[in-house]
């Protein structure tokens, strides 16, 4: 009889939690950036109002769902909210990325 438990895909790859863990963070930052990089240069006309806010939360919060971290949504929005600080896709703006860190917090 085997008792061994079964292991996750990501945990085959990394057999160490902690570098695991690590890995699972940076892809749930690196989904928060291209949520707003997406969020800034795609124009999709949906005709639907507030409708690049549902393909922003779309993307954090399926990032999300697939990461086993509590706080994962919290993880992501504020990858996309250093991203805008970084790089100022809107200077006019500065408080917009409060705005990708407290949807997230909801």
């Amino acid at each position: 009889m085997n008792t061994n438990p079964h292991l996750n895909s990501l945990s085959r790859i990394f057999p160490n939690k902690t570098l695991a863990l690590t890995v699972e963070m940076l892809l749930l930052f690196s989904a928060g950036i291209l949520a707003a990089v997406l969020h800034q240069k795609l124009k999709v006309p949906m005709h639907l109002p507030g409708k690049q806010g549902i393909l922003f939360l779309l993307i954090i919060i399926s990032a999300a769902r697939a990461s086993r971290i509590p706080m994962g949504a919290t993880i992501a929005a504020s990858g996309s909210a250093m991203f805008f600080y970084l790089f100022a896709f809107d200077s006019a703006d500065i408080l917009k990325p409060m705005l990708y860190i407290s949807a997230a917090m909801l």
